[in-house]
């Protein structure tokens, strides 16, 4: 069991991005980003989020699964839920309170950036940009770190 938890994790792992440990080197460039870069840069940030609550939404039931699993495993003096005998103690408990915190937030998080991140949501910021309407501070700041990856060269559209 022990093996199987650890092989789901690490494939939960495998597809996770890391963009955010990569080192960032100082802006030497002295390019001039125009509006088409910005709407670039606003296309590629709704998509990576879309994609991450995906990718995300994906984990949850399996992450839910395997809290349940081991909720059924657990030792309760003798039995376990599912009726049968047990006599040796498990850890299944530790897998149990530990996991439920997890698979929670998982199955939180994933549909709330999903939602955030329509393609409605876009379109509205792209229009209100085009209009010259001031964005929101955290659309700004969300925008400024993607512009900051296209200019290092990591843009994730081309991922």
């Amino acid at each position: 069991m022990k093996r199987f938890i650890f092989l789901l994790l690490l494939l939960s792992l495998v597809g996770m991005n890391c963009d955010a440990q990569m080192l960032s080197a100082p802006m030497t460039s002295n390019r001039i980003f125009t509006a088409a870069d910005t709407l670039q840069a606003l296309h590629a940030l709704f998509h990576r989020g879309r994609k991450w609550g995906k990718g995300v939404t994906a984990l949850a039931p399996v992450a839910i699964g395997i809290v349940l699993y081991s909720g059924s495993r657990m030792d309760m003096g003798g039995y376990n839920m599912l009726g049968g005998n047990s006599t040796a103690p498990n850890n299944y408990a530790y897998t149990t309170f530990l996991g439920a915190p997890v698979a929670l937030t998982l199955s939180l998080v994933g549909p709330l950036s999903w939602n955030t991140n329509t393609k409605d949501t876009e379109q509205k910021i792209i229009r209100d940009y085009e209009q010259r309407r001031p964005l929101n501070k955290r659309t700004q700041r969300r925008l400024h770190n993607q512009l900051e990856r296209m200019l290092m060269g990591t843009t994730m559209l081309s991922r």
